[in-house]
């Protein structure tokens, strides 16, 4: 008995996990993605409570953008290496308390209103790592 509780038990959490993981993508967020974006290829969908994560190549380059439910484009993201950062964000980074944190990851991104910001983590150890926001003057929008 103790195990058919168990077996049923499982089953439950199992059909729940699985159905909260495999939304379906809105075709209001299928059609804008389509629109602003009718070139795009191997496009990967993942869902993040209210915004809908989209992964995708466009002319051989490798991007991430977030639309909401509601098919409103929110950001689009492109990873860059960290010598290509300009040198007024890195003249930024040391203006900072992580001056001397080494970048692990970099990445451009592309906001509404023609806005554009450097998305950097920054790491000095395993445990002391930092997402930094800046603008392309270098001033510092944001830490996460």
């Amino acid at each position: 008995m103790k195990n058919v509780f168990i077996c049923a038990f499982m089953c439950v959490a199992l059909f729940t996990t699985a159905h909260a993981q495999f939304r379906k993508t809105p075709s209001l967020v299928l059609d804008a993605f389509h629109k602003k974006y009718p070139t795009a290829e191997q496009a990967a969908w993942k869902n993040k409570d209210r915004v809908f994560q989209v992964a995708f190549i466009m002319l051989g380059v490798q991007f991430e953008a977030e639309f909401s439910e509601t098919g409103t484009w929110l950001q689009c993201a492109q990873d860059i290496l960290p010598v290509t950062i300009p040198d007024d964000v890195m003249y930024g980074v040391g203006k900072t308390q992580y001056k001397g944190w080494d970048v692990k990851e970099a990445a451009f991104i592309t906001l509404p209103e023609d806005k554009t910001e450097y998305r950097l983590l920054l790491f000095k150890n395993v445990v002391q790592q930092k997402y930094l926001f800046f603008d392309p003057s270098g001033e510092l929008r944001a830490i996460k």
